[in-house]
């Protein structure tokens, strides 16, 4: 599959993973042209008229809008069919990420050299995640995604940067851990007369989009956190093999235990 950056911890696939991934890219891409559009349509013209005549009210609530677009055959054909592919890239992914474990897992390792690394990892055996992180799969995400312990592998991390590729590719736009990130920073470097000191802290929202800033401001401090340990541990790596000294914290985002703006 193309991509945007290319880096250590990306799997290689065999020719025939990626006309795997090339499929599921292009069948994304017909759903997301061709049926997709027709929804917000079929809402106006099908749907509230539907419903008007059947209670005498427009759906208005999130809850009242799904379920009067579930009760039409045309959008369930969409829902699973956009279902379907969404489980379908994760399942390709991860044929390749699988084969390539052991080498993925060695070259973790050596990246994370306390001679050689540029940034940190901080994992905490004893945190304790958000209300309703293990119990929910955003994107029908591998239930490896929601690891926490800090003995946790990797893969989870590795299939998150994979299927980014993915999914993007198949909207249509760059990947956002390589393109856009570096464009917001490189337009904030270029607002300012110098880079930002050493003292200033930056955290991240998405740990993968902590590297362009650390690239942009490699005088500045730059943090990120997740709940996932794997997650965090191939962020790392990844951090390391672009050479970005990046800080991943294993944390909550409601209480980062980072001292807030005019603090002292």
């Amino acid at each position: 599959m193309v991509r945007s950056v290319t880096h250590e911890m990306l799997p290689q696939a065999t020719a025939a993973e990626a006309s795997r991934q090339q499929f599921i890219v292009a069948f994304k891409q017909a759903l997301n042209r061709t049926v997709r559009p027709t929804n917000r349509r079929l809402f106006d013209q099908v749907v509230v008229p539907r419903s008007a005549a059947e209670t005498g009210q427009v759906p208005q609530t999130r809850d009242e809008i799904r379920d009067a677009m579930y009760a039409d055959p045309a959008y369930r054909s969409w829902s699973a069919l956009h279902r379907a592919a969404q489980e379908q890239m994760w399942v390709a992914i991860g044929d390749s990420i699988f084969r390539e474990r052991d080498r993925l897992a060695r070259t973790a390792a050596r990246l994370d050299d306390p001679a050689t690394r540029r940034g940190s990892l901080e994992l905490d055996p004893q945190f304790v995640p958000p209300r309703g992180v293990g119990r929910r799969y955003p994107s029908c995400r591998p239930v490896a995604m929601r690891w926490t312990s800090v003995t946790a592998t990797a893969p989870p991390g590795r299939c998150t940067n994979a299927a980014a590729t993915c999914t993007r590719s198949a909207r249509g736009s760059a990947v956002p851990t390589a393109r856009q990130p570096m464009s917001s920073a490189t337009s904030a470097s270029s607002s300012r007369t110098s880079s930002p000191a050493a003292s200033w802290t930056w955290v991240a929202r998405q740990v993968p989009a902590s590297v362009p800033y650390a690239q942009a401001f490699p005088d500045a401090e730059v943090h990120a956190i997740d709940v996932g340990a794997g997650m965090l541990r191939c962020a790392h790596a990844r951090a390391e093999s672009l050479g970005a000294a990046v800080h991943f914290h294993q944390r909550d985002c409601a209480d980062t235990r980072f001292p807030t703006v005019g603090s002292t």
